[in-house]
């Protein structure tokens, strides 16, 4: 380049926003990854039941729901989930209620210390993360307080959630503290259910088991029924908001190095105006001299995509991994940014390579050109002749006017010349 150093801050902008923008996607794959894999992992049901409402309180469903669901063939598991807020050992926080029988076909919950099939009238599970911060394990009293009435219980199992992330707890009705229904009747008094989860039976036809609830609970409008695959689009969906910002985050590099570009291109062509000139003079036409250009906004723009690319994804990596989630590169949405960079690069040229292209338009723009090439031939004892491919050195003496057949402007008489043939 004629100035790298300006070629070099016109990349930059370009590198700094690329580098941001891959980052940040790479960061929001690997939590969508870990989002979506934890779903995978504890999830086993195929329907998820929950009453919604237009206002913020969650309603409660009937417990007349999970009963007609229990007597349906087409299902193989039901089970019914109720919480509420209680002080645990201290601490606000809640608790949830589910059939223990029923609790391991439709959740796969990591149990870490004791077992679930333990978890009788008296018992609770607790989950690693409170057992770690409330110091206890299996055998340990722990006191459960809400406004209705307050129990110990003790802990006889100890189950690991780390897995499942914040875009998906609000998906699953999984807590930190969970016990029978016989001990939240007591604690709460309550009937009303806040989650069912259904697995459908093997061996059923895809969407039986949706067509059998729908047909069980056609007087209950307000619950809502959501499949495995729709819960799935939820928890990913939670994080579509991040992207969209990273979706600005690219336009605005874009913009900033959209205009970075045209400057350098424009200053370059305004430096090169005798280099311009004398390449038209020896032949390189219009449609070459513009594509000179492009191709020098191209290789500007694909040196700040490369760097750009390769720094985000190389700290999106290292932060995901330093996170502990599963390190996810989004190839597409790389090719994608690429994609954009390179036509913008394409189209920042548009205007430099217009101006380039009319440099050979002016006579006396190209003179100098052709006056340094025409004093260098001299020395040599040579003269200038145009012929079919342009002006060329020659050793006729003879002189002559030519005229700039490009634009019908006339090149300076004073230029010793051949008659050999004209401008091409």
């Amino acid at each position: 380049a004629r100035s790298p150093h300006r070629t070099s801050a016109t990349v930059l902008p370009l590198v700094i926003g690329l580098t941001l923008v891959t980052f940040l996607a790479t960061l929001a794959a690997s939590t969508k990854a870990s989002a979506t894999g934890g779903f995978d992992r504890t999830l086993r049901a195929d329907y998820r039941l929950r009453a919604v409402s237009a206002g913020m309180h969650q309603p409660s469903m009937s417990p007349q729901v999970a009963k007609r669901l229990a007597g349906l063939p087409e299902l193989a598991a039901v089970a019914a989930f109720q919480d509420t807020g209680a002080t645990v050992a201290g601490q606000d926080s809640g608790v949830t209620s589910a059939d223990p029988a029923q609790i391991g076909q439709v959740l796969s919950l990591k149990v870490t210390d004791g077992a679930l099939r333990d978890l009788t009238t008296g018992a609770i599970a607790v989950s690693r993360q409170a057992a770690a911060t409330l110091h206890l394990s299996v055998g340990s009293p722990v006191t459960v307080r809400t406004p209705h009435d307050q129990r110990v219980l003790t802990v006889r199992a100890v189950y690991d959630t780390s897995g499942l992330d914040d875009f998906v707890r609000p998906q699953l009705p999984v807590t930190d503290y969970l016990i029978t229904p016989a001990d939240y009747q007591r604690l709460a008094g309550g009937a009303g259910l806040t989650m069912i989860l259904a697995k459908q039976r093997e061996g059923a036809a895809p969407g039986a088991g949706r067509t059998a609830i729908e047909r069980a609970i056609p007087d209950y409008p307000n619950v809502e029924i959501a499949s495995r695959a729709e819960l799935r689009r939820l928890a990913a969906a939670a994080i579509d908001p991040a992207l969209r910002l990273l979706y600005s985050l690219l336009g605005l590099a874009i913009v900033v190095g959209l205009f970075g570009v045209v400057n350098t291109l424009v200053l370059s062509v305004l430096e090169r105006v005798r280099e311009l000139g004398l390449l038209r003079a020896i032949g390189m036409d219009r449609q070459q001299v513009r594509s000179m250009i492009r191709w020098e906004a191209v290789i500007m723009a694909a040196i700040g995509t490369t760097v750009g690319l390769s720094l985000g994804a190389f700290l999106g990596w290292a932060i995901s991994r330093d996170l502990d989630l599963p390190a996810t590169i989004p190839v597409a949405q790389l090719a994608l940014f690429a994609a954009a960079a390179l036509m913008v690069g394409v189209l920042a040229a548009t205007l430099p390579a217009r101006r380039a292209a009319r440099v050979g338009r002016y006579g006396g723009q190209v003179v100098g050109a052709i006056g340094a090439m025409g004093c260098f031939s001299l020395q040599q004892g040579k003269h200038l002749s145009t012929g079919e491919g342009g002006i060329v050195v020659t050793d006729d003496p003879a002189h002559a006017w030519i005229r700039d057949t490009w634009a019908g402007h006339e090149v300076d008489p004073r230029l010793p010349m051949s008659s050999a043939g004209r401008h091409a």
